[in-house]
Parts: C-alpha cells; structure tokens; sequence
C-alpha cells in the first residue's frame, strides 16, 4: 500500500505532463491536491472509521484495513485509464483517499502487538520496512515497468528505444510521446493492483487474529 500511495505521488505529474500538457503550475496544484488532500483526508477517516468501529477489536481494524485497500484499486485504475482530465483527477483522487485509509487502523495492528515498553521501537521498524519499500523499491519498479511498456508498443529493442525516445531532438515526437505516456500509464495500474492482494491478506488476517506482544526489552537479570 506505502508503495501505490508514494508512486502514485512520484508519478502523478509526469503522466499530467505527457497526456494532457498541462502548465507546471497546474501540474502542482492538481498533484498536490490528489496526494496531499486526498491523503491527509483519507488517513483521518481510516483513524475515525478505526476508533468509531475498531476499538479494542483488532479484527475489525483489519477488516477497515482490508476494505480501504480494496476499494482503492478500481477506483486508481479507473482514474488512471481515463482519456479525460477530470476523471482522471477524481479517480486519482478517491483512490489515493482509500490507499491512506489504511493507515491509522493498520498502526492501531501494529501497536497492539507491542507492548507500551516497545511500542516505539516497534513503529520505528514498521516505518523502516515500509519505506524501504515504498520509497527505496517503488519508483524504480515504476520506472522499469513503464520504460519496458513503452518499447514494448514500439517493437523496439532498448537500445533502439533509448536512440529514439530519448535524443533531446526526439522528445517531441509524437510516436515516442504517445508510447512514453502509455507506458507510465500502464506502470501505473500494474502497481494499482496491488492493493487488492493487500485486501486479501488484511481480510485473512481479521480471521487469524491472535495479538501476541512484542517485548524488546533486555532480558531481567535472576
């Protein structure tokens, strides 16, 4: 999930940029919009959704968890897939709202495994591993689907592909702008399809709940 709602931040703008050629001012104030309102909003109703109907039931913070997850999905590749502006913008929007919904039950998972003596070690490793992988494998993953999908629409080995796509005095070619631009599409729904494996294990895990605390304290000496 870190990794959609960071790449769907990273990316967002170019894919403004090559389909619709927008100003880098639009560019900003829609990017922001998608990633900073949508997000700020959709954690705050995971953390209501989480106090309101989780409470002391760890299930049904994973239940929140898993339906956040799930609902993101359509709703990102939907918006992705759009030929027109705004529904691009609302699908983006929405999705990234239901990708950040997750958070605050899935920290509430996460702190009810530990006890009060290691609940901020264990959030620091939590933040560590997700941001290892949403910021450390994220864009590069992005980058390689989209670059792949891109040579793959022109029939071209990536030798040719860089030779053509990627001159200075080629940029501006329509083949290679359309085929860049679809393929940063395409990386983006290959990856807005992860929250729904993120779904499954989160619904899984409302089933198999067993909170065991994590003590990270050293051993009392006898």
């Amino acid at each position: 999930m870190v990794l959609v709602g960071y790449g769907i931040a990273a990316f967002l703008p170019p894919l403004l940029l090559r389909r619709f050629h927008l100003p880098l001012g639009e560019v900003g104030l829609i990017a922001g919009t998608v990633s900073g309102i949508g997000g700020g909003i959709g954690t705050m109703i995971g953390g209501l959704a989480g106090d309101r109907w989780g409470a002391g039931q760890p299930r049904r913070l994973a239940l929140i968890a898993a339906l956040a997850a799930f609902v993101s999905a359509p709703l990102l590749i939907g918006g992705i897939l759009s030929t027109s502006l705004a529904g691009l913008v609302c699908g983006t929007f929405l999705g990234t709202l239901s990708v950040y919904a997750y958070v605050a039950p899935a920290f509430a998972q996460v702190h009810d495994f530990a006890t009060a003596r290691s609940r901020a070690t264990v959030t620091s490793i939590f933040y560590l591993v997700t941001n290892l992988v949403g910021l450390g494998l994220g864009p590069p993953l992005i980058g390689a689907i989209s670059d792949r999908s891109a040579q793959m629409s022109l029939a071209l080995d990536s030798n040719a592909f860089r030779s053509l796509c990627f001159k200075a005095s080629s940029l501006q070619h329509a083949v290679c702008a359309n085929a860049i631009a679809d393929g940063l599409a395409n990386a983006l729904v290959v990856i807005s399809v992860l929250p729904l494996l993120a779904a499954m294990h989160f619904f899984f895990a409302s089933y198999q709940y067993e909170p065991a605390k994590i003590l990270l304290a050293a051993p009392q000496a006898h």
